[in-house]
């Protein structure tokens, strides 16, 4: 039973799936030498409005549908950090939202102003600029804020959806804003293998990232016994409420 519930769901498992092929995808197309330009930049993962940004979108609404569906029973029960699970939700929602409007590379590029120079060209920061720190370090301590308020809920039945959560936001931040920096010291040459590999690395640390987080959304609602709708699960509402007893 125990090696049951541990076992990936399917949901999950095609999650990661996707993770690998769309990082997979362009390493064999710059090693085929680009025998299909269109296809290239279709999953061009260095681009906006491409394949892999619907594909990361998708997932972080997934991941914050879910939030949102237990938020909802937390509200309803009152429940200890019903607030910290809907701004949860709300943040997975938002980071959605980012993928397709590029919400923080506009304000990346407006933190620029505050360079010595006016402009991250030709500064040690050349690639990333300042946004690492000015919005990159804020947005990790507002979620490690949010994610503690959590704990209650997760800790009274879902302790390893707990330990999925803070793992999936140290793997999404580490590609998001720890290999992005070291984007900075790789060539600015977007043709060369060192380039590739620098973004296949934190793109598939953020998708990895926000596959863990959505498993985490999941294994909090199986746990509680729900589904996505907050209806009690047939099949899981009984174990639960008998361990509730």
């Amino acid at each position: 039973m125990l090696a049951g519930a541990r076992r990936i769901p399917l949901l999950i498992a095609l999650l990661f799936a996707a993770d690998c092929a769309l990082a997979l995808i362009p390493v064999i197309d710059f090693a085929a030498g680009h025998p299909w330009p269109r296809l290239s930049n279709l999953f061009n993962l260095d681009q906006e409005q491409t394949i892999p940004t619907w594909y990361s979108s998708m997932q972080w609404f997934c991941a914050g549908a879910m939030f949102a569906s237990f938020a909802s029973h937390a509200w309803h029960r009152r429940m200890r950090g019903a607030l910290c699970i809907t701004a949860l939700a709300l943040a997975c929602l938002v980071f959605s939202v980012d993928e397709i409007a590029e919400i923080h590379e506009r304000l990346g590029f407006a933190t620029d102003a505050f360079m010595s120079s006016g402009t991250r060209e030709g500064t040690a920061l050349w690639s990333t600029g300042l946004w690492p720190f000015l919005i990159g370090i804020p947005v990790i301590a507002a979620i490690a804020i949010v994610v503690r308020g959590t704990r209650h809920v997760f800790l009274a039945r879902a302790p390893r959806a707990l330990v999925l959560l803070i793992v999936g936001f140290i793997v999404m931040f580490t590609g998001a804003v720890v290999v992005e920096l070291v984007a900075n010291l790789v060539s600015a040459d977007k043709h060369s293998a060192a380039f590739l590999a620098q973004v296949v690395v934190e793109e598939t640390l953020e998708m990895f990232g926000v596959t863990l987080i959505a498993w985490s959304g999941f294994s909090l609602l199986e746990a509680y016994g729900l589904d996505i709708s907050v209806h009690p699960a047939a099949a899981a509402s009984g174990p639960v409420q008998s361990v509730g007893s």
